[in-house]
């Protein structure tokens, strides 16, 4: 059984854009949420000011990985260069706990574009991996607790389920 007030660290996670491209990524820049407060002065009230919740708002996202065969993050930045269409995709990740890929949490990163992409800085001398990074827009995050089983278990269950039900 699982301690759940033991904290998990932060090296452990995966990340799934829609249902194309699931990897293993180098970096995550930290999400974030913030809720505007619109102050309110009312009249004959002088020892406080009203603080009222206003829209939230969410950070821009950068996903780091090593470069690799797949040109998926590239693809889905230029998409749109020409015409301005984009396409919006779900990012998933998940939040392991190390050694184990029991899922803690699931980051819900909804209607998300790419903003910028960089490519890998390449020098003879280095023996460091070639890393790539898409800034990615974000307009909602939802933070979901992990399922009981890994996403794989989850997947042969279901199969499993589907097979004795035949």
């Amino acid at each position: 059984m699982a301690d759940f007030g033991v904290p998990v660290p932060g090296f452990s996670f995966y990340i799934k854009i829609d249902a194309d491209f699931e990897a293993a990524f180098a970096g995550c820049s930290a999400l974030s949420a913030r809720r505007e407060v619109t102050p309110h002065e009312e009249g004959g009230v002088n020892d406080y000011v009203h603080q009222l919740p206003g829209r939230v708002t969410y950070s821009n996202v950068t996903l780091k990985r090593g470069v690799a065969f797949s040109n998926l993050l590239w693809d889905w930045f230029e998409e749109g260069a020409e015409t301005g269409a984009i396409t919006y995709r779900t990012v998933l990740i998940y939040h392991c706990i190390p050694y184990s890929d029991k899922v803690v949490r699931i980051y819900d990163l909804g209607r998300v574009y790419p903003l910028a992409w960089s490519g890998p800085d390449l020098d003879a001398n280095s023996t460091q991996v070639a890393i790539e990074s898409l800034e990615l827009a974000v307009t909602r995050i939802k933070v979901l607790p992990g399922p009981v089983q890994t996403p794989t278990d989850a997947a042969i269950n279901g199969l499993r389920t589907a097979a004795l039900q035949r």
